[in-house]
């Protein structure tokens, strides 16, 4: 593709001769008026461009006369225009995500626009200079990129921190303002954006911003309030832009920062701002220095949130090991108790032998019995209260983990607390387990031993269940859905009612 915009542009400037052109565009037209001075070939150049830009797709020519009106121009030749005021029309096909213009100007003006500066797009201008990208725009000669990705991270509001009483100072953001990468080579685009982006920087620093209707002037904050009035022109230099670029940069970068940064430096620019100096003549003599003290007092001001980080780190270590050390611990009740109940197991059975006591032989067969029946139940009571402390565990770490633990990411909690007490709880749940083979194993052969009482108890057991023989297949699978879906109702009715009932 050649450079269609400059090319254009170029050739309605020569219609005009020697005359200066009477041309004016914004972000959706360009408009060229009063041309008399007409070449012998205008008609077929004219015809020519209308055709690339409807081939590309980014604008439509006309072409029109001051009495005749809207030229066809398929149609038309010089002698229908003759002595006639000639105007281009070049209507713009812009998009929300593209723009673009032909001549500085337009630009410039565009820049001056508060809603334009709010819209991340690609835009064009048809001028030979270094492309170059901010957190707003993607700013390129004709047939550059046509989309603009923004970052993942954008900068933090200045009207969040700066209180301006003009509403209108204070950029809404700085993301059209702040350069992603290396400074371009000087050029006429570049200067047009470094000049009005170096007026809306300024203005992003200061802790306010004042007027009377009169004067406007800024207020530092610090140790001591400083003031200066506002000088809107002859301050601005390359120095002065790099000086507020790099300010702006770091205090509005990371927006969590944000605002701890822009009191620091407001701190120092209070300090260190000279008496009677106007704002922002000289930024480039003093910023930078205040810079630099922000940057030191910022670095200690991490030190000691890394120092409080630490000892709350430290606490937590000192938690995750006693959570730990209690499931250690548990696991190590869990066997001991294992051996308690079997050797009150093994006394019933010593009880059983002949031997052993002159107590009834049905008296032995209840003793057994009720032994085999308290070993599960101690069981269930021991893993149950077991696990409804780590329930209780689970919900107090999750509830206090956004308001102490806040600072330590997702993943590394999982790895430095999640994933420590989740192993700690494999092992006792598999000592459980191999625990209740042991209790049911015992159980079952004190029964057998007692088989006595245990014998006519189960037969009168089934003798109870009998009755539901005689219950067709269909009605019983009915009535077994309705009792599984009448306790699912009442535990999801349980867990809801928890969930909404007031702390």
């Amino acid at each position: 593709m050649t450079d269609l915009g400059h090319e254009f542009l170029q050739f309605t400037r020569g219609l005009y001769g020697t005359s200066p052109p009477l041309e004016y565009e914004d972000i959706n037209v360009y408009r060229a008026g009063a041309i008399r001075s007409i070449s012998v070939d205008w008609l077929d150049t004219t015809r020519s461009f209308a055709e690339k830009f409807q081939i590309d797709g980014i604008a439509e020519l006309e072409v029109f006369a001051h009495v005749g009106g809207k030229l066809n121009l398929a149609s038309a030749t010089t002698d229908d225009i003759e002595n006639e005021e000639i105007t281009f029309r070049l209507e713009k096909k812009i998009t929300t995500d593209w723009c673009f213009f032909l001549t500085d100007k337009a630009f410039t003006n565009a820049l001056e626009d508060e809603a334009f500066c709010t819209v991340p797009r690609a835009i064009w201008v048809a001028s030979s200079f270094e492309h170059f990208t901010t957190g707003m725009w993607t700013i390129s000669s004709w047939n550059g990129p046509r989309n603009h990705k923004p970052p993942t991270d954008p900068f933090e509001l200045p009207r969040k921190l700066v209180r301006d009483q003009t509403h209108e100072m204070t950029t809404r953001t700085v993301d059209p303002w702040l350069l992603r990468g290396e400074p371009p080579k000087p050029s006429s685009v570049f200067d047009c954006w470094r000049t009005a982006a170096a007026k809306r920087l300024a203005y992003a620093l200061p802790s306010e911003v004042r007027t009377d209707n009169v004067k406007k002037w800024v207020i530092f904050k610090g140790p001591k309030s400083t003031s200066a009035d506002i000088v809107t022109s002859g301050w601005d230099s390359q120095e002065a832009f790099v000086a507020l670029l790099q300010a702006v940069e770091w205090v509005y970068a990371k927006a969590s920062d944000a605002e701890t940064k822009f009191q620091f430096l407001n701190s120092h620019l209070s300090l260190n701002w000279p008496s009677g100096k106007s704002w922002p003549s000289g930024v480039e003599d003093v910023l930078p220095l205040s810079l630099a003290s922000a940057r030191d007092s910022f670095a200690f001001h991490i030190q000691d949130v890394a120092k409080d980080a630490l000892k709350t780190l430290g606490d937590l270590r000192k938690g995750l090991q006693e959570e730990v050390a209690k499931t250690q611990a548990a696991t190590r009740d869990l066997v001991s108790s294992l051996w308690r109940d079997l050797g009150i197991a093994g006394i019933a059975l010593v009880l059983k032998l002949p031997s052993g006591t002159q107590m009834p032989q049905h008296v032995l067969d209840w003793i057994i019995t009720a032994t085999a029946i308290v070993l599960p139940v101690s069981l269930c009571v021991t893993g149950g209260t077991n696990w409804r402390f780590n329930r209780l565990t689970d919900v107090s770490r999750i509830e206090w983990k956004p308001k102490l633990y806040g600072f330590v990411e997702p993943m590394e909690w999982n790895r430095i607390v999640e994933k420590p007490i989740s192993r700690g709880r494999h092992v006792y749940y598999l000592t459980l387990l191999l625990v209740a083979i042991l209790y049911l194993t015992a159980s079952a052969f004190l029964l057998s031993v007692a088989s006595a009482v245990t014998s006519p108890l189960l037969a009168q057991a089934l003798s109870l269940l009998a009755p539901l023989k005689s219950i067709p297949p269909a009605k019983g699978a009915a009535l077994a859905i309705v009792i599984v879906f009448t306790i699912a109702a009442m535990w999801l009715t349980r867990r809801k009612y928890k969930a909404t009932r007031p702390n």
